[in-house]
């Protein structure tokens, strides 16, 4: 987790790797037809979430949620849900 990077410099390196492993995810076609942003943060999710909609005035947040069963589906959707309560635009979330 990268809240548990100790230094200043460590965690803007691994912000960065981060970064590039889910910029790897996104197939090259969807980076032709689609506006796509990857953003790396640190803190509360749904709250970097947020944050991160309104500065960059994003119309639409897509989240999917994966879970191996019930319990860990509990834990994980309170993130779209704390987006969808308090966040500047629609959200979109699913499981898979």
């Amino acid at each position: 987790m990268l809240d548990e990077v100790s230094t200043p410099a460590k965690k803007e390196e691994a912000i960065a790797r981060t970064k590039e492993q889910l910029d790897r995810l996104i197939p090259s076609e969807a980076r032709k037809t689609l506006k796509i942003k990857t953003a790396v943060r640190i803190g509360k999710p749904y709250e970097q979430i947020i944050q991160l909609a309104l500065e960059a005035q994003i119309d639409m947040v897509t989240m999917a949620v994966r879970g191996r069963g019930a319990l860990d589906l509990a834990v994980l959707v309170r993130q779209p849900i704390g987006c969808l309560q308090l966040g500047p635009c629609p959200v979109s979330p699913s499981t898979f």
